[in-house]
């Protein structure tokens, strides 16, 4: 076992899995094994003329299961339990054209026998096997590249000519021995034929091939070295302890919702949201909030997650954080008394023989807002990029709102309101993208392109200033409105402070009424005791002036006993009097004193009618903020009962006013974006040539300093902010980017990514937000189980930090400080308001993936389709490994149905848990439904296009919608075990009900299906048979 840091041992784990996986033979049944009579001599040919044949050659085909014995023995490997793998593997491949020539740049090596080698050679602990790698690939090409002949006059190589199958078993040897693993072992060739489009082959791509390695591993040995360096932001040291299954503090939002409460109050609102109709829910907004606040405000770089059930609202939240960026940036731009100073010349580059453009750097102040999306879902990160700029996204406001939209509308879609997201990642978007918004390339003369438009914009000064006053207004605005918003906290926190003391004085007078009884019954007694006592002091004082009157004269008192006894008598007098007007002055005392203390139990009955005063005048206040605020009065009861749906499906204290203030100002923003980049490129045209160098240095070929190329990328961004890719296409189009460099980067559906995916995408960002759901499709990995265990033991790491199970979502969960435990996991911010799905479809995906955690506020509209929800029982044998033709049969006439009450395909999803069932229903209903509706040419192509596009696995469909769902099951008595794996967590079926809108159709035999997990709850479908 190798002992490394623990950092170094995740990720020389994981760079060792990247190459790993295996390239096997695709499952289609035109993959033929290369016989002596090779097609391309015949020759075949297209039909048409506008197509051409491309011949796929793949080189040393071998069953994968030799290569996993292999690692068995390796690793010593005895266990009874042998993982059972048919599939087919291949070292490399390459393309022939028509007449059976190399296509250039077509060839592809394999990884997997290559890393096998060095698994075989004890290389375990290197972590520059990329640059081994590529030395032996480039080797190797020029190996096959050179001349095979002495005389330079007469070339040949082993690409040059004509391949015959003597030729291709040559270079099949050749690359068998560099790539060095079981060189005695020889495999067949195999072949594809496929009509292509003659336009789509270009000689000179180097993505000819179709073989592809792992995309991640160049920036898996990036970041190994930033580590050995000592120089990883906190966005990735957050990251890899997260993967590596470190301790975080985690605060539980359910135990502990003060969290929330304090968290949204107006202050916390950021300036800017998306100008849709919308507000954001109770966790959605808290969401928005915290990113802002920990991302923004506090740590300005970090990691942050999101969990997102179906239906959630991940994609508005989304937004409203996009829109909160803008703001803060346009905040930043109208600082410029004059916009072109906020820009420096750093470079040049040159376009053309005449043409040498400038590059610009914007100033760091106004940097902080370039996007990018990233996501291994392709799907999911165009669907943002396409629906960010659509104008029935941003209603009321599709209208006013304006951001190049001259550009947009003629270039991109006419229903897009501006240019503010751009699909990028592939060299094909790339491609696009330049074409269609600079180079006027395949577009019409009419087109206004972005460079056309900032060359014929010319802004005034004091139109720059208008639109700072404009803005500055606005922000004013919303400013004031949250300062109202407060003031209607303050008066709610006062009015309960009045109220509490109300309740306690209300108790006080209580016991100042009993205790005033008291002391007036008190006072009572002492006044008669005090008048007893003043006659007993009358009768006292009368007798002692008769016995001074009739004291005894000198002589008298000479007799014996005389004068002792007036003494006695006197002295008996003077205790008398004293005791008694001691007594009186206690009752005295007594009585001023149940006086004062009654006098200040009075001042309670002021102080309680001065208090029921001022509290009848905050319930007036009160009751118009309760009147305006509705359901977002945040109350006592409004927190008491936070697991309640009133509560979850509102946010607090945030007003109409403040939704549209907030969306006022995000058009303004646009508005303040789109005049400084024009006022800008006035002087000197630093947007557009600094844009020119881009675009030129996107095509590829341009020599650049890595300055220079991050300064046009903070250009580029400035004027589009939000770019999507692929995690694929990270490495390639970030090549030149380095730690930190991309301001925000939003991941997507991430419960579907492997944790190395993001790992480059991370890396060159400062900050990062994590959206997606571990209980929806899980990552797809390719790596054979085998390999991965044996790897993940020599580097003594554990399932809970390398697993197949383990997504980019639930690492970045790992390191979230907010969030609660749901299916024995910590998730991070859970979204809880649910508003796609209607019942029983909502309840069903509810209970089986979510513990009854979500809430349903899905409007329920009148659907146009004609299903009706049910399980149907239909059973059958099957037709190779899953398929039931007469499942399949009632998925047509369910179709069927759906068309003639409606004439268009309908918005209807065909989903399966097993690839065999939608690859053989599209077959068969392209054939069914072409002939029962007598289609045309053009009408089957409309028809094959829906059911590429609507019939697929339930992966395909994550991110998707629909208004009826139909999910063929398949299997019979011998083939049921494989319901065993699709009912093994919830995340399929979850996945497959929360697609349907309105209704969900299941086909299946209820005697296999009904009885596993989770799928034994479509019963609450209603169990009917079919037909």
């Amino acid at each position: 076992m190798y002992q490394m840091a623990d950092w170094q041992t995740l990720l020389s784990c994981w760079h060792k899995l990247e190459h790993y996986t295996p390239a096997e033979l695709p499952k289609d049944k035109s993959i033929k094994q290369l016989q002596e009579k090779l097609p391309w001599n015949l020759p075949l040919t297209s039909k048409d003329e506008k197509k051409t044949i491309v011949y796929t050659i793949y080189i040393d085909v071998h069953p994968l299961s030799s290569a996993l014995e292999f690692v068995r023995e390796y690793f010593r490997d005895e266990s009874l339990v042998v993982e059972v793998n048919k599939s087919l593997m291949y070292y490399a491949s390459l393309k022939l054209n028509e007449q059976g020539r190399y296509i250039q740049n077509s060839l592809g090596i394999s990884t997997f026998p290559w890393a096998l080698h060095q698994l075989e050679k004890g290389k375990l602990q290197s972590d520059s096997w990329s640059e081994s790698f590529q030395m032996m690939c480039t080797n190797l090409l020029e190996h096959l590249e050179q001349n095979r002949n002495e005389l330079e006059d007469d070339f040949i190589s082993y690409f040059s000519e004509v391949q015959t199958l003597d030729n291709l078993r040559e270079i099949q040897s050749i690359i068998r021995n560099r790539l060095g693993w079981k060189t005695d072992l020889a495999g067949h060739i195999y072949m594809k034929a496929d009509e292509v489009y003659k336009s789509a082959i270009k000689e000179d791509d180097s993505s000819n091939s179709d073989l592809l390695n792992s995309f991640f591993i160049s920036d898996i040995e990036r970041v190994i070295s930033a580590f050995q360096n000592g120089k990883v932001r906190k966005s990735v040291q957050d990251y890899i302890r997260g993967c590596l299954n470190e301790s975080f503090k985690h605060e539980d939002l359910r135990e502990n919702p003060e969290i929330i409460k304090s968290c949204l109050v107006p202050d916390n609102f950021p300036d800017g949201c998306w100008p849709s109709k919308y507000k954001a829910s109770l966790m959605q907004q808290f969401a928005v909030n915290m990113i802002y606040e920990k991302l923004v405000e506090k740590e300005g770089e970090g990691i942050f997650s999101v969990n997102g059930p179906p239906g959630t609202g991940k994609t508005t939240l989304l937004r409203d954080v996009i829109a909160s960026i803008l703001v803060k940036r346009a905040k930043a731009l109208v600082q410029y008394e004059e916009p072109a100073n906020a820009f420096a010349e750093i470079g040049q580059v040159s376009i053309s023989e005449k043409y040498t453009a400038f590059i610009y750097e914007p100033d760091e102040m106004i940097c902080g807002a370039g996007m990018v999306i990233a996501s291994s879902n392709n799907g999911a990160v165009e669907n943002i990029s396409k629906e960010l700029p659509l104008k029935k996204e941003v209603e009321p406001y599709a209208d006013s709102i304006d951001y190049f939209r001259t550009v947009s509308e003629t270039c991109l879609d006419k229903e897009y309101w501006g240019v503010i997201a751009a699909t990028l990642g592939n060299k094909e978007n790339r491609r696009i993208l330049v074409n269609r918004i600079w180079s006027r390339f395949e577009k019409e003369e009419s087109n206004v392109t972005l460079a056309d438009y900032l060359g014929s914009n010319k802004i005034s000064n004091e139109e720059w200033q208008e639109v700072r006053r404009v803005f500055q207004e606005k922000l004013q605005a919303v400013q004031a409105e949250k300062e109202r918003l407060n003031r209607c906290i303050k008066d709610h926190d006062d009015y309960e402070e009045k109220r509490e003391k109300c309740l306690s004085l209300e108790i006080r007078l209580q016991e100042a009424k009993n205790q005033r009884n008291n002391l007036e019954y008190q006072k009572e007694k002492l006044e008669e005791e005090k008048l007893c006592l003043e006659e007993r002091l009358r009768e006292l004082t009368f007798k002692w002036e008769i016995v001074k009157q009739n004291r005894p004269g000198f002589w008298k008192s000479l007799r014996k006993g005389v004068r002792k006894q007036y003494r006695e008598t006197l002295n008996e007098m003077l205790r008398a009097l004293d005791e008694v007007t001691s007594g009186k002055q206690k009752c005295e005392v007594g009585v001023s004193s149940c006086e004062a203390q009654i006098a200040l139990l009075k001042k309670i009955d002021v102080e309680h009618e001065d208090c029921r005063n001022k509290l009848l005048l905050f319930d007036k206040k009160i009751e118009v903020a309760r009147k305006e605020l509705k359901a977002a009065y945040a109350d006592m009861k409004f927190w008491e009962n936070i697991e309640s749906h009133a509560t979850q499906e509102s946010c607090p204290w945030y007003s109409n006013r403040l939704k549209e203030l907030q969306s006022e100002l995000f058009v303004a923003s646009m508005r303040v974006n789109e005049m400084f980049i024009l006022r800008a490129n006035a002087k000197s045209s630093r947007i557009k040539t600094s844009l020119d160098g881009f675009f030129q240095y996107l095509k590829g070929g341009t020599a650049l300093s890595l300055g220079e190329i991050e300064a046009m990328w903070k250009t580029f961004w400035l004027v589009i902010p939000v770019v999507s890719t692929t995690f694929a296409s990270v490495s390639r189009m970030f090549a030149d980017l380095g730690q930190g460099s991309i301001p925000w980067l939003f991941i997507d559906e991430a419960g579907q990514a492997v944790p190395q995916a993001a790992l480059g995408a991370i890396w060159r960002a400062k900050r990062v937000v994590v959206v997606g759901d571990p209980f929806q499709i899980e990552p797809v990995v390719t790596i054979p189980e085998v390999i991965m265990n044996h790897i993940n033991g020599y580097f003594n790491l554990d399932r809970s930090q390398v697993h197949p199970s383990l997504s980019v979502q639930s690492m970045a969960d790992r390191v979230n400080q907010y969030g609660w435990v749901s299916n024995d996991t910590w998730i991070g911010v859970p979204l809880r308001v649910h508003r796609r799905c209607l019942d029983p479809m909502f309840s069903i995906a509810n209970k089986i993936a979510y513990q009854g955690m979500m809430y349903n506020s899905t409007i329920a509209k009148e659907p146009e389709i004609r299903l009706q929800t049910h399980f149907v029982h239909v059973t059958g044998r099957v037709d190779g490994r899953h398929y039931v033709p007469e499942q399949g049969k009632l998925v047509l006439k369910l179709l069927l149905d759906e068309i003639s009450g409606s004439d268009e395909l309908p918005d209807v999803f065909v989903i399966s848990p097993f690839a065999e069932i939608p690859r053989k229903l599209k077959v068969k209903l392209q054939k069914s439904l072409q002939e029962t509706l007598k289609l045309d040419k053009e009408d089957s192509n409309i028809l094959h296009d829906w059911l590429k596009s609507h019939v697929g696995t339930v992966h395909t469909f994550q991110g998707k919608q629909a208004s009826g769902v139909i999910l063929c099951l398949g299997l019979d008595e011998q083939s049921k075990g494989a319901a065993s794996w699709a009912s093994s967590k919830p995340n399929l079926l979850n996945v497959a009900l929360t697609r349907a809108k309105h209704r969900f159709v299941a086909i299946g035999d209820k005697d296999i299906w009904l009885k596993q997990p989770y799928f034994s709850e479509l019963r609450l479908l209603g169990v009917c048979e079919g037909v």
